[in-house]
Protein backbone atom coordinates (compact mmCIF):
# COMPACT_ATOMS: atom_id res chain seq x y z
CA UNK A 1 0.00 0.00 0.00
CA UNK A 2 2.86 2.35 0.83
CA UNK A 3 4.35 1.90 -2.62
CA UNK A 4 0.97 2.47 -4.25
CA UNK A 5 0.47 5.68 -2.28
CA UNK A 6 3.93 6.88 -3.25
CA UNK A 7 3.22 6.10 -6.89
CA UNK A 8 -0.11 7.93 -6.72
CA UNK A 9 1.57 10.94 -5.12
CA UNK A 10 4.23 10.96 -7.80
CA UNK A 11 1.62 10.77 -10.54
CA UNK A 12 -0.34 13.62 -8.94
CA UNK A 13 2.79 15.78 -8.78
CA UNK A 14 3.50 15.10 -12.46
CA UNK A 15 -0.08 15.97 -13.39
CA UNK A 16 0.06 19.27 -11.47
CA UNK A 17 3.37 20.15 -13.13
CA UNK A 18 2.08 19.34 -16.62
CA UNK A 19 -1.09 21.36 -16.00
CA UNK A 20 0.96 24.35 -14.88
CA UNK A 21 3.04 24.20 -18.04
CA UNK A 22 -0.10 23.92 -20.19
CA UNK A 23 -1.39 27.09 -18.52
CA UNK A 24 1.90 28.84 -19.30
CA UNK A 25 1.55 27.91 -22.97
CA UNK A 26 -2.14 28.87 -23.10
CA UNK A 27 -1.43 32.49 -22.17
CA UNK A 28 1.33 33.05 -24.70
CA UNK A 29 0.35 35.44 -27.47
CA UNK A 30 0.61 34.27 -31.09
CA UNK A 31 3.86 36.22 -31.40
CA UNK A 32 5.27 34.61 -28.27
CA UNK A 33 4.24 31.12 -29.40
CA UNK A 34 6.01 31.72 -32.73
CA UNK A 35 9.12 32.85 -30.87
CA UNK A 36 8.95 29.79 -28.63
CA UNK A 37 8.68 27.48 -31.62
CA UNK A 38 11.63 29.19 -33.32
CA UNK A 39 13.83 29.32 -30.22
CA UNK A 40 16.84 27.05 -30.47
CA UNK A 41 18.74 26.23 -27.29
CA UNK A 42 22.32 27.40 -27.11
CA UNK A 43 25.03 24.77 -26.78
CA UNK A 44 24.95 23.61 -23.17
CA UNK A 45 27.94 22.90 -20.99
CA UNK A 46 28.35 19.96 -18.64
CA UNK A 47 26.81 21.01 -15.33
CA UNK A 48 28.67 20.13 -12.12
CA UNK A 49 27.92 20.76 -8.47
CA UNK A 50 28.98 24.12 -7.04
CA UNK A 51 32.72 24.35 -6.53
CA UNK A 52 34.67 27.60 -5.99
CA UNK A 53 37.64 26.02 -7.74
CA UNK A 54 35.61 24.42 -10.53
CA UNK A 55 34.53 25.76 -13.92
CA UNK A 56 32.95 29.17 -13.48
CA UNK A 57 29.21 29.48 -13.69
CA UNK A 58 28.29 31.98 -16.40
CA UNK A 59 25.38 34.43 -16.30
CA UNK A 60 24.02 34.05 -19.83
CA UNK A 61 21.07 36.40 -19.38
CA UNK A 62 19.88 38.92 -16.77
CA UNK A 63 16.27 40.08 -17.01
CA UNK A 64 14.08 42.47 -15.06
CA UNK A 65 10.58 41.01 -15.11
CA UNK A 66 7.88 41.78 -12.59
CA UNK A 67 6.16 38.51 -13.48
CA UNK A 68 9.34 36.48 -12.88
CA UNK A 69 8.74 33.06 -14.50
CA UNK A 70 5.90 33.05 -17.04
CA UNK A 71 5.37 32.13 -20.69
CA UNK A 72 7.98 34.41 -22.22
CA UNK A 73 10.59 33.23 -19.74
CA UNK A 74 9.71 29.54 -19.46
CA UNK A 75 8.98 28.87 -23.11
CA UNK A 76 11.13 31.39 -24.97
CA UNK A 77 14.03 33.04 -23.15
CA UNK A 78 15.30 30.05 -21.18
CA UNK A 79 15.49 27.95 -24.32
CA UNK A 80 17.01 30.73 -26.43
CA UNK A 81 19.90 31.41 -24.05
CA UNK A 82 20.40 27.75 -23.17
CA UNK A 83 20.11 28.28 -19.42
CA UNK A 84 20.68 25.33 -17.11
CA UNK A 85 19.66 27.24 -13.97
CA UNK A 86 17.23 30.09 -13.29
CA UNK A 87 18.07 32.29 -10.31
CA UNK A 88 15.08 34.36 -9.15
CA UNK A 89 16.13 37.25 -6.91
CA UNK A 90 13.52 38.99 -4.77
CA UNK A 91 13.19 39.49 -1.03
CA UNK A 92 9.38 39.49 -0.93
CA UNK A 93 8.63 36.39 -2.99
CA UNK A 94 10.28 34.19 -0.34
CA UNK A 95 7.54 35.27 2.09
CA UNK A 96 4.74 34.15 -0.26
CA UNK A 97 4.19 30.38 -0.26
CA UNK A 98 1.75 30.54 -3.17
CA UNK A 99 4.18 32.54 -5.31
CA UNK A 100 6.97 30.09 -4.49
CA UNK A 101 4.83 27.12 -5.49
CA UNK A 102 3.86 28.86 -8.74
CA UNK A 103 7.49 29.55 -9.64
CA UNK A 104 8.48 25.95 -9.00
CA UNK A 105 5.66 24.64 -11.18
CA UNK A 106 6.26 27.14 -14.00
CA UNK A 107 9.97 26.48 -14.43
CA UNK A 108 10.95 24.60 -17.61
CA UNK A 109 11.61 20.87 -17.33
CA UNK A 110 15.28 20.02 -16.91
CA UNK A 111 16.22 23.50 -15.69
CA UNK A 112 17.24 24.02 -12.06
CA UNK A 113 15.67 26.80 -10.02
CA UNK A 114 17.08 28.85 -7.15
CA UNK A 115 14.99 31.52 -5.40
CA UNK A 116 16.73 33.88 -2.99
CA UNK A 117 17.06 37.32 -1.47
CA UNK A 118 19.32 39.99 -2.93
CA UNK A 119 21.88 39.45 -0.15
CA UNK A 120 21.94 35.69 -0.70
CA UNK A 121 22.19 36.08 -4.47
CA UNK A 122 25.21 38.36 -4.13
CA UNK A 123 26.88 35.79 -1.89
CA UNK A 124 26.05 32.73 -4.01
CA UNK A 125 26.82 34.25 -7.40
CA UNK A 126 30.09 35.81 -6.29
CA UNK A 127 31.36 32.60 -4.67
CA UNK A 128 30.75 30.53 -7.83
CA UNK A 129 28.15 28.40 -6.06
CA UNK A 130 26.75 27.23 -9.40
CA UNK A 131 29.95 25.97 -10.96
CA UNK A 132 29.53 25.02 -14.61
CA UNK A 133 25.95 26.31 -14.87
CA UNK A 134 24.55 28.63 -17.51
CA UNK A 135 22.69 31.03 -15.25
CA UNK A 136 19.59 33.08 -16.08
CA UNK A 137 19.14 35.79 -13.43
CA UNK A 138 15.67 37.31 -13.02
CA UNK A 139 14.82 40.19 -10.68
CA UNK A 140 11.36 41.59 -10.05
CA UNK A 141 12.48 45.20 -10.35
CA UNK A 142 15.26 47.39 -11.70
CA UNK A 143 16.48 48.38 -8.25
CA UNK A 144 17.34 44.79 -7.32
CA UNK A 145 19.25 44.26 -10.57
CA UNK A 146 21.19 47.48 -10.03
CA UNK A 147 22.02 46.36 -6.49
CA UNK A 148 23.40 43.02 -7.70
CA UNK A 149 25.71 44.87 -10.08
CA UNK A 150 26.61 47.45 -7.44
CA UNK A 151 27.75 44.66 -5.14
CA UNK A 152 29.98 42.93 -7.62
CA UNK A 153 27.87 40.31 -9.41
CA UNK A 154 29.31 39.90 -12.91
CA UNK A 155 26.47 40.99 -15.18
CA UNK A 156 27.46 42.58 -18.47
CA UNK A 157 24.03 43.04 -20.03
CA UNK A 158 20.59 43.70 -18.53
CA UNK A 159 17.30 43.18 -20.35
CA UNK A 160 14.29 45.10 -19.02
CA UNK A 161 11.29 42.97 -19.99
CA UNK A 162 8.21 43.72 -17.86
CA UNK A 163 7.80 46.59 -15.40
CA UNK A 164 4.23 47.40 -14.40
CA UNK A 165 2.68 50.83 -14.13
CA UNK A 166 3.02 52.34 -10.67
CA UNK A 167 2.46 55.72 -9.07
CA UNK A 168 4.97 58.13 -10.53
CA UNK A 169 5.94 55.90 -13.45
CA UNK A 170 5.70 56.64 -17.17
CA UNK A 171 5.35 54.25 -20.06
CA UNK A 172 8.35 54.09 -22.40
CA UNK A 173 7.30 51.03 -24.44
CA UNK A 174 4.89 48.13 -24.26
CA UNK A 175 5.08 46.51 -20.81
CA UNK A 176 7.81 48.85 -19.50
CA UNK A 177 6.88 51.66 -17.09
CA UNK A 178 9.65 53.49 -15.27
CA UNK A 179 9.89 55.81 -12.28
CA UNK A 180 12.59 58.44 -11.93
CA UNK A 181 14.43 56.07 -9.56
CA UNK A 182 14.29 53.31 -12.20
CA UNK A 183 15.77 55.69 -14.77
CA UNK A 184 18.48 56.78 -12.35
CA UNK A 185 19.40 53.12 -11.70
CA UNK A 186 19.51 52.45 -15.45
CA UNK A 187 21.85 55.39 -16.04
CA UNK A 188 24.05 54.18 -13.18
CA UNK A 189 24.35 50.72 -14.75
CA UNK A 190 25.15 52.20 -18.16
CA UNK A 191 27.75 54.54 -16.70
CA UNK A 192 29.36 51.48 -15.15
CA UNK A 193 29.78 49.91 -18.58
CA UNK A 194 26.73 47.64 -18.54
CA UNK A 195 24.44 47.40 -21.56
CA UNK A 196 20.72 47.84 -20.80
CA UNK A 197 18.10 46.84 -23.37
CA UNK A 198 14.30 46.51 -23.34
CA UNK A 199 13.31 43.29 -25.13
CA UNK A 200 10.05 41.52 -24.39
CA UNK A 201 10.94 38.53 -26.58
CA UNK A 202 14.17 37.60 -28.39
CA UNK A 203 13.06 38.60 -31.88
CA UNK A 204 12.45 42.19 -30.77
CA UNK A 205 15.18 44.75 -31.36
CA UNK A 206 17.88 44.66 -28.70
CA UNK A 207 18.58 48.39 -28.98
CA UNK A 208 19.61 50.36 -25.92
CA UNK A 209 16.83 51.32 -23.54
CA UNK A 210 18.12 54.90 -23.83
CA UNK A 211 16.45 55.07 -27.25
CA UNK A 212 13.08 54.72 -25.51
CA UNK A 213 13.90 57.36 -22.91
CA UNK A 214 14.40 60.21 -25.38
Amino acid sequence: MGRENAADAGELARTVEETAREQVIRFLTDEEQAAAAAAKPAKKTVVRRGNPDGPKGVIVHARVDERLIHGQVAMVWTNTVGASRIVVVNDDVLKDDMALAGLKMAKPAGVKLSIMTVNRAVERLRENAYSGDRIFVITKNIGDMAELIRRGVEIDRVNVGNVAKREGSRNIKKSVNLTEQDIEDIHEMIRGGHSVTAQMIPNESDQSILNYLQ
